[in-house]
């Protein structure tokens, strides 16, 4: 699939804003680290230090930075054809991974049921026990590896409600707040009602708020005013260093832990939901800051930025990549997601491995699925 994690809005070719994807990309890669070497635990939570809590939220950038860069000359039609495209990504993928990593799980002699691709599956497009408790228990699939799913189900759908509206509110800045209090509001009541809701609809209501934020920024160039490096400025700096303090206080007195997918937003319950998503906003600011000085250093700059450019190839491969490397070497089982008693060296290199192979075939398969598609309509116009 080459489409990235901003649904290709950002600008292509020459005009990409290589700290976006320098950024993109170190947030993902940064993602694929923390599954590698804690998905062979049950545990979440717990006292978690501050700057782990600043990564996890900079996941939340991706529904900003998909805001940032929307087109507004764009017409209602063409924006869908590019929310299809994740869409098609999700369900191919939610079908696929689960069926091939079945396959392979059966040709390296691990223990692996029709049963549980079934649920893997369902568990994909969160089909499975619906309308139960948030918290309730779901268990481990073996099959299972569509972890982001419940981060990218709401993207899809919050660009949908976002392009619905846009052309009715982006004109009004008053409009725009509203519309991001109310969908605030809406999450409030999700989370206050604590069910599963099919394809992850008790999040779309922070997704929609926060691709509003990220519209709402670009209105006054934020991104592009901090891409600009502007280094000699005493000013340039503040904004950097005032949205470093503010997150950093925020995720301090106002942890909100790692349980996005849970709804939890923090310790006063649904409304802590306001504050977890101005500490989003201050981390954003934050990790644009970042990724436009790592965008300054050759060489990290090349590998962080084609990470980002596929940062949904990375998002949407990264477990199934991790579990076809370990399957030949490790038993798998219903206890953790990954085996346990995997040595450091050992995941070091697995999770080397396996960003390499997501981008790869991120990149070739793209080119090779854009080269089938130029090519058939090539025939169809000499037809």
């Amino acid at each position: 699939m080459g489409v990235d994690m901003s649904i290709d809005m950002s600008a292509s070719g020459g005009n990409r804003m290589v700290p976006i994807d320098v950024l993109k990309g170190l947030l993902m890669i940064g993602i694929v680290l923390l599954h590698i070497f804690m998905l062979n635990s049950t545990e979440r939570g717990g006292d978690l230090p501050v700057a782990f809590s600043m990564l996890y939220l900079g996941l939340l950038s991706f529904y900003v930075i998909a805001g940032y860069f929307y087109k507004p000359g764009r017409t209602f039609k063409d924006n869908m054809r590019r929310v299809l495209r994740l869409v098609i990504a999700l369900v191919v993928t939610s079908i696929a991974l689960p069926v091939l990593i079945f396959i392979w799980f059966a040709i390296t002699g691990q223990t692996v049921t029709l049963s549980d691709l079934g649920d893997s599956i369902l568990r994909a497009f969160w089909l499975y026990r619906l309308f139960e408790p948030m918290d309730g228990p779901l268990g481990i699939q073996m099959c299972f590896v569509n972890f982001i799913n419940y981060f990218l189900w709401p993207m899809a759908e919050g660009l949908i409600i976002f392009f619905a509206l846009e052309k009715h509110v982006m004109s009004d800045k008053r409009k725009i707040i509203a519309v991001i209090i109310i969908t605030l509001l809406l999450q409030v009541v999700t989370a206050t009602l604590f069910i599963k809701l099919p394809f992850y609809l008790q999040l779309c209501p922070i997704a929609t708020a926060l691709i509003f934020l990220g519209a709402f920024l670009s209105q006054y160039r934020v991104f592009d005013r901090i891409g600009s490096f502007d280094w000699k400025n005493p000013r340039y700096w503040a904004v950097f260093i005032v949205s470093l303090l503010a997150a950093y206080v925020l995720c301090t007195v106002f942890p909100g832990g790692v349980k996005f997918d849970y709804m939890y937003f923090g310790e006063f319950g649904p409304w802590s939901v306001f504050i977890y998503v101005i500490e989003a906003f201050f981390v954003t600011i934050f990790y644009v800051y970042l990724g436009t000085m790592l965008s300054k250093i050759p060489f990290l700059s090349s590998i962080l930025s084609i990470s980002g450019r596929h940062s949904l190839g990375l998002a949407l491969y990264h477990v199934f990549i991790a579990k076809v490397i370990m399957a030949p070497f490790f038993i798998f089982t219903l206890d953790t997601w990954f085996p346990e008693g995997i040595e450091m060296s050992a995941l070091i290199i697995i999770a080397v491995a396996d960003v390499i192979l997501c981008v790869v075939i991120s990149e070739f398969g793209g080119r090779l699925l854009s080269g089938t598609i130029m090519g058939s309509r090539e025939e169809k116009s000499d037809a």
